[in-house]
């Protein structure tokens, strides 16, 4: 009597794991959830509201994937490409842009270094880093009003999300 194919291939890996050794438990790190995305976009948008501001906001993972996102009414379609922008550069170097800013331009005149050049970075405020204890899961960016506007509605969400991000 033969045995039917599947059959033999179960009988055939079972064997072969029975003589392997145990499997390490690979590491693992916290990650970004849709449920804590979506709470910073309604809190930017929340705050933009209150303060009569027109922003898009994306709130992207630790791979640079866009999780949730949103353009309010009346934003310039622009404004999305410069959240999006926002979002990466700070999930990509795990810090805020207005801190790229800083590298971005000399202080005394005033002209670009080299770090403005830098491909896919922004150098405007309104990105910041999304933390979960010591990694950086992700980001969001906000942009559509000033640039200090943007962060601290970008500081807005990453507040309303506080609670899922320990």
């Amino acid at each position: 009597m033969s045995r039917p194919l599947p059959t033999l291939v179960a009988i055939a890996v079972a064997a072969a794991l029975a003589g392997a050794p145990a499997i390490a438990a690979l590491p693992t790190r916290p990650v970004l959830s849709l449920a804590a995305a979506q709470k910073m976009v309604d809190g930017c948008v929340a705050f933009a509201q209150a303060n009569r501001l027109r922003v898009a906001v994306v709130v992207k993972d630790a791979g640079d994937a866009v999780i949730a996102s949103a353009r309010m009414d009346g934003a310039a379609i622009a404004t999305y490409d410069g959240a999006l922008l926002k979002s990466s550069s700070s999930a990509r170097i795990g810090v805020p842009t207005s801190l790229l800013a800083k590298f971005g331009f000399d202080e005394k005149t005033g002209q670009p270094t080299a770090s403005a050049f830098t491909p896919g970075v922004v150098l405007f405020a309104g990105g910041l880093p999304v933390k979960a204890g010591d990694a950086t899961v992700g980001a969001i960016g906000v942009s559509g009003a000033m640039p200090g506007d943007d962060e601290r509605c970008a500081q807005a969400g990453l507040d309303a999300a506080a609670a899922d991000l320990r």
